[in-house]
């Protein structure tokens, strides 16, 4: 016997995501807040790389990035 359990996850008032490898039966195992600093270190290259097509928004460096996600008072999920 299978059981199939299908939840969906609805999420509001975001910036931007990334979630990689998207197929229809990918599962979320955890979701969890994250530091600024953490998440550009972890995603640097990505950043440098997406820098200049606003992704997840229009900026000239990483340190504007980090400015304009704290002073907009975004929080970061991994």
């Amino acid at each position: 016997m299978i059981l199939i359990n299908i939840r969906k996850i609805y999420i509001s008032e975001v910036l931007t995501h990334s979630f990689e490898c998207i197929l229809q039966y990918n599962q979320i195992l955890d979701i969890e807040e994250c530091e600024i600093d953490i998440f550009i270190s972890e995603n640097k290259t990505e950043l440098e790389e997406m820098q200049g097509f606003g992704w997840p928004i229009d900026y000239e460096n990483l340190p504007e990035l980090k400015q304009y996600l704290i002073s907009n008072g975004y929080k970061l999920c991994s």
